[in-house]
């Protein structure tokens, strides 16, 4: 199912606007009727390219200025609005703001209408759309949001670790293979719990101890207590030589058999992987090899409970650091972290995936390649799925991938409330596909003011304003001695301005200054400057 059309009413700083999500149809609704075309030109052709990003997948962008709407728009289509959360059945939900909704199945290739406005309809599209109730829900239809930013929490990493592990999904670039199991420097804290002076207590509970099935026992110690502490359980216990006998001892103050046991299983896993080796430090595993849910038990044991008896996604005190090899970079994180949201939340047919600012912290070199990671994952591992992306971004390396026909452009009225550019206007704006990064922030941001930095500009600007002064041919004398002091600084600026052309105009403004105050002066500078240039030729 492909979300078609929304018009909306009233949502935060959206009010009246309706959106064309899709490239096939072009939908408009006046206030009594709604229209529904086909996307093709006067002579029937389509303006649009069928399953141009593949058979099972459909992508729209929306852009637009800060402000203007981008992120209320995915957060009303989900329903999920951070200062009033709410949860319904789907497509039902939408409707409380959009009152209009438009979808299109693939599998019958048909449009069904959600309204909750009485309208007239004018279809000019076959097969004819076919009207549902509001109470609707489609069992088959998942909607997933997300917003990626990652927290890069331990318990973060070991989900991450846990999909690496436990997927055998194809990937668009190598990832790590092997982790490195090593001591976290928190069993000291940990071990002050139980200290016993009466024996060798540093020797006795060493975790470097050689023999593994001691250093064993003393991981599995160092479990039970980063249970206890960081679940605020009370206890009192002092260690002893006999290992099972702290153990008993710390297991009596844990009422679940259930954490108990992942202790153990946990740690006979550990034991399983570290046996051939003499120290934990030294030991890579590959990372396929380690048992199914190792990571996610170890989140269980060791998760932090705060004062509200809510679970904290940082840790307490901790026993293990786990490090992949070779590490991965932060743009591999994201994407990652990215791929892992869709592959757990995926368990429906058809899959509406909302991404908001996707991109955000990634170098440009990694949002160049951001559509097509995300194309190919879906391709190479949902082939099965019909899955519509709707994603937001800032980005022209992302935009210069997606057509104008599949892209929502919003601006903004005066009064700040959103305004989504009609198809007219869309179809008269340039082409966003294969686009250079200047036209895309021009034309597709609303970048008026041009591409130049603010502060560039401001230096530029004090050049051209002074010169604009002495037009007015008065204040020569004061303004002379001004232009003593900051003709140096006019000089150096107009010296690295990197445009070719601006640099000359600059130099241009710079000799009508010095004209005024004096031609003659004027002249032999512009003499000087010229026998310079033409001796650094010479030295070339």
């Amino acid at each position: 199912m492909e979300l078609v059309y929304l018009w909306v009413e009233e949502y935060k700083n959206i009010e009246e606007q309706e959106f064309n999500f899709s490239p096939k149809f072009n939908c408009h609704y006046d206030g009594e009727t709604l229209t529904i075309n086909k996307n093709i030109d006067e002579k029937g052709n389509k303006q649009y390219i069928e399953n141009f990003f593949g058979d099972n997948i459909n992508v729209t962008a929306i852009v637009g200025k800060n402000g203007s709407g981008k992120s209320n728009v995915l957060e009303l289509i989900d329903n999920q609005s951070y200062e009033n959360p709410k949860v319904s059945p789907f497509p039902v939900a939408v409707l409380d703001v959009g009152k209009i909704a438009i979808y299109y199945t693939e599998k019958e290739h048909n449009l069904y209408l959600y309204s909750k406005k009485e309208l007239e309809l004018t279809i000019n599209v076959q097969p004819f759309i076919a009207h549902k109730t509001i109470n609707t829900y489609e069992e088959d239809f998942q909607m997933i949001f997300t917003k990626p930013t990652p927290s890069h929490s331990q318990k973060e990493y070991l989900l991450l670790y846990d999909f690496l592990k436990n997927n055998n999904l194809y990937l668009p670039f190598e990832i790590p293979e092997l982790i490195n199991i090593s001591i976290h420097d928190d069993y000291y804290d940990l071990l002050e719990l139980i200290k016993n002076d009466d024996i060798d207590f540093s020797h006795t509970y060493s975790v470097f101890e050689e023999d593994i099935s001691k250093r064993m026992k003393i991981y599995h110690i160092l479990l039970l207590l980063a249970y206890l502490f960081n679940n605020k359980i009370d206890f009192d216990v002092v260690a002893k030589k006999d290992y099972n006998k702290t153990m008993s001892d710390l297991q009596t103050y844990i009422e679940h058999d259930s954490i108990k046991a992942s202790i153990s299983r946990f740690i006979t896993s550990l034991q399983t992987y570290l046996e051939d080796f003499s120290f934990v430090t030294n030991n890579y595993i590959n990372i396929r090899n380690v048992e199914d849910n190792f990571f996610k038990t170890y989140i269980e044991i060791i998760k932090r409970k705060n004062d509200n008896n809510s679970y904290s996604p940082f840790f307490g005190k901790n026993v293990f650091n786990f490090d992949l090899f070779p590490s991965m970079s932060d743009g591999e994180y994201q994407f990652i972290y990215l791929f892992n949201t869709i592959y757990s939340s995926i368990d429906k047919e058809n899959i509406l995936l909302l991404i908001d600012e996707g991109e955000n912290f990634l170098h440009p070199n990694w949002q160049k390649k951001y559509i097509s990671f995300i194309v190919q994952f879906i391709q190479d591992n949902f082939s099965d799925k019909k899955i519509h992306i709707i994603f937001t971004s800032h980005s022209p390396f992302l935009l210069s991938d997606i057509p104008k026909q599949n892209i929502i452009f919003l601006d903004t009225y005066e009064d700040g409330k959103c305004k989504v550019l009609k198809h007219d206007e869309v179809m008269n704006k340039k082409q966003t596909f294969g686009a250079n990064i200047h036209t895309l922030l021009s034309d597709s941001f609303f970048m008026d003011d041009g591409l130049m930095g603010e502060f560039a500009k401001g230096k530029i600007n004090e050049i051209i304003d002074f010169h604009n002064i002495t037009k007015k041919k008065r204040h020569k004398k004061c303004l002379q001695k001004i232009y003593e002091n900051r003709e140096k600084g006019f000089r150096q600026t107009q010296s690295i301005v990197g445009d070719p052309y601006l640099k000359q105009v600059l130099e241009n403004h710079l000799l009508e200054i010095d004209k005024f105050f004096d031609k003659k002066v004027a002249k032999e500078k512009l003499k000087a400057r010229l026998q310079k240039q033409l001796a650094e030729l010479d030295d070339d």
